[in-house]
């Protein structure tokens, strides 16, 4: 039996139509065949919906159909609400059969009225697309002042935590019109004023005490203050004075001026209980000064004076001991070096000599139990004044103290130390006598008795025994300190 070609195509076609045949592996031809069959009977159902993708394959095929499918396809798209598409197609359809195409009234109102639905619907995509991309844009700038905000908040407990003139100023800087510009500024204020006012403390401290490491501490705690000047002055005064004070040191104010040793400040227990005039036993509080290392020579003497005092008992001994000065000699001796010097020297206080003498221990002499090792006494002078220095000195380096000649106080004579003043200062009120010379250390001519750290000597310098000089009568001097 002979193949006929165009009753099997024909069979296929109506196989398609009525049961709805896969088409797909036929040849191209039939395949179109089929297809347009489909679609003619899914149209002619009112099965819009189901031709469409059969038509959008149509076209992926590059066939050429009949005109009517090509209108079919528009109206198929217009009524798939697919506008954008069935306007695609309707101005290719035209272009492809002109005005004298068979469906030429019907694409031309498709076109026209889909038109305008969309430039309609492209508009109003891209109003959407632009207000989405608004509200995008206000979301991300809200985010982003949010962060802001965040970051700011936390910069300012930083710079609060802190509490610094710098952290809040850094603040400032970084938001010039932030949130917290009037605290930030209010606080900074403050904290200025606050360190105004500590630095004025400090230093109205550091000036007030002329405490050397105070004055080092204001400086090193503000290297450029509002007082630097007056500081590092006061600091340069001070230290001359601290070094003035320095215990120990060893100084002449000039060439001539007799060697003086600085005694440092402190509390010592004076007095004794051998007789009635060194008691009561009690405490007295000094504070730094500076005595002679020696007793006043007679080199000293003359190089002020410019001649040996008048009655002058062992002459021709520079380094011995000026002796035979009445308390007038000494009081003019006193004026004339202050004058040279520029200094306050005078007579030690009965408190000052024996603290001196004591130099911390508790000797029985001036720098010790012996007094052959620290004293020219009756016993070993041979009657006479010997050169200073020789003997044993005390722990701070004072020599004859106990021995040689005694030696005068700025104290008038009192029988006790009944009321006597605790701070060391110079005893000059209700005396037991103004003719009476207190002394201290015995001499070239007396014993041990008066040799003793606590004895206390008296000589009288008027009424009808009392002599103006004494050969056994010296002194040595003390300048106050700063």
């Amino acid at each position: 039996m002979r193949f006929d070609r165009y009753r099997v195509r024909h069979a296929l076609l109506i196989c398609a139509y009525l049961f709805a045949c896969p088409a797909y592996g036929l040849e191209k031809d039939i395949e179109v065949d089929i297809l347009t069959t489909r679609i003619t009977g899914l149209l002619k159902d009112g099965k819009t919906a189901e031709a469409l993708p059969l038509f959008e394959k149509l076209e992926g095929m590059n066939v050429k159909l009949p005109e009517s499918f090509d209108f079919y396809y528009i109206d198929t798209l217009d009524k798939a609400g697919n506008a954008a598409k069935a306007v695609e197609r309707s101005e290719a359809y035209l272009k492809k059969y002109g005005k004298k195409a068979k469906y030429y009234g019907q694409v031309i109102e498709i076109v026209s009225r889909l038109r305008d639905a969309v430039e309609k619907k492209r508009q109003a995509e891209e109003a959407a697309a632009e207000n989405k991309r608004k509200a995008e844009e206000a979301a991300a700038e809200r985010r982003r002042a949010a962060e802001a905000e965040q970051t700011e908040r936390e910069r300012w407990r930083a710079a609060d935590s802190a509490g610094s003139e710098a952290s809040y100023a850094a603040y400032l800087k970084q938001y010039p019109n932030g949130m917290f510009v009037n605290q930030a500024q209010e606080k900074m204020n403050r904290v200025r004023q606050d360190a105004i006012t500590k630095e004025q403390q400090l230093w109205r401290t550091a000036q007030i005490s002329r405490n050397l490491r105070q004055i080092q501490g204001y400086l090193a705690s503000y290297p450029n203050g509002r007082y630097l000047t007056e500081a590092r002055t006061l600091l340069k005064r001070v230290e001359q004075e601290e070094e003035e004070r320095r215990p120990g040191r060893v100084f002449r104010d000039c060439a001539d001026c007799p060697e003086m040793v600085v005694i440092p400040a402190g509390t010592f227990v004076m007095g004794g209980d051998n007789t009635a005039f060194e008691r009561p036993v009690r405490s007295v509080q000094l504070r730094a000064f500076s005595i002679g290392r020696t007793e006043l020579t007679q080199a000293e003497w003359r190089a002020i004076m410019a001649t040996d005092p008048p009655d002058l008992e062992f002459k021709g001994c520079d380094r011995c001991p000026v002796e035979s000065v009445s308390l007038g000699d000494v009081k003019e001796y006193i004026a004339r070096l202050n004058q040279k010097t520029g200094q306050r020297y005078r007579l030690p206080t009965e408190a000052e000599w024996e603290y001196a003498c004591r130099a911390g221990s508790k000797h029985q002499y001036c720098g010790s139990d012996d007094l052959d090792a620290v004293a020219w006494h009756d016993g070993n002078s041979d009657r006479k004044s010997h050169p200073v220095g020789l003997r044993q000195a005390n722990t701070w380096g004072l020599s004859d103290m106990s021995g040689n000649v005694s030696e005068m106080l700025a104290d008038c004579w009192h029988d006790s130390y009944n009321g006597a003043p605790g701070d060391g200062r110079a005893w000059t009120w209700d005396c037991n006598g103004t003719n009476l010379l207190p002394n201290r250390g015995g001499a070239w001519s007396t014993g041990q008795r008066f040799a003793r750290a606590v004895a206390r000597g008296i000589v009288p310098i008027s009424g009808l025994l009392a002599r103006d000089r004494y050969d056994s009568l010296g002194f040595r001097l003390v300048r106050d300190v700063q």
